[in-house]
């Protein structure tokens, strides 16, 4: 299945569960690849060792590439540390390219990524994750139509709900402008959860929003182990001490509980 991280609000959680997710999906014995969507290369950084990551950025073998040659999809394709975890990196030349596209009539800008991953899925990878920027433009519409499942982490702040709702009507818009009818189909993670009256409260309200549509499993608020992994390139779902990581253990596999199903 072709994933793709959205919401239009940022500080999320987008890249963690993104790559989490991934990694589970591999360490499930999946070939998985991961489509680093962001111009700021967190997801990239996160896989990576310093001296991989200039290489990476500097090079054209990444998403910018991909968006322009879709048929080069595979030379862009780099193999991380993570058994059956491949991916395709970003840099800083993602909004660039995404704009030049955009300005040309004749590149069919929103279906790019669609063709590119013709190419690999589903021959070469079970399954696909995307991650994404908080902005809504050419790349994230490019996930959203070549997605099977949108998934919208929402952290519990004001205006949550509000961002649930902006994302899903951009999401809609897209989807309706396509010649052939897709059906959305979107699943919500709460993430950054701490153990408050109103935290409870916002999450039974998108609850009865959304329903079923809103994963059981909870992402709880604890920088240090998040932060640690991150500096030291270590899969935070391999930390067995922590809370979060054992919240993110626990949705990857509601994840494949629910594909199992």
């Amino acid at each position: 299945m072709i994933r793709t991280i959205l919401n239009e609000k940022g500080g999320v959680a987008k890249t963690i569960t993104a790559v989490q997710l991934a990694a589970g999906f591999a360490k499930a014995g999946k070939q998985t690849l991961l489509i680093d969507g962001d111009p700021q290369s967190c997801a990239t950084k996160l896989l990576f060792e310093e001296e991989d990551i200039k290489q990476i950025i500097d090079g054209k073998k990444n998403i910018s590439t991909v968006m322009v040659k879709p048929d080069l999809v595979r030379n862009c394709i780099w193999h991380t540390k993570i058994e059956n975890l491949d991916m395709i990196p970003s840099n800083g030349d993602l909004n660039h390219t995404m704009n030049q596209l955009m300005m040309n009539p004749m590149t069919s800008y929103p279906v790019r990524l669609q063709r590119a991953l013709k190419h690999v899925y589903p021959y070469d990878y079970d399954e696909v994750i995307i991650d994404n920027n908080p902005y809504f433009h050419l790349f994230p519409m490019n996930t959203i139509v070549c997605a099977d499942e949108i998934i919208i982490p929402t952290n519990i702040e004001y205006g949550a709900i509000n961002s649930i709702k902006a994302t899903l009507e951009d999401i809609s818009m897209v989807l309706d402008d396509l010649e052939e009818v897709k059906p959305l189909k979107y699943r919500i993670l709460l993430t950054k959860i701490d153990r408050l009256n109103i935290d409870k409260e916002m999450i039974r309200q998108i609850r009865d929003a959304y329903g079923r549509n809103v994963y059981i499993t909870t992402i709880r608020t604890q920088n240090k182990p998040v932060k640690e992994a991150g500096f030291t390139h270590n899969l935070l779902i391999n930390d067995t001490k922590s809370g979060v990581a054992a919240d993110y253990r626990n949705f990857i596999a509601e994840v494949i509980g629910g594909m199992e199903e």
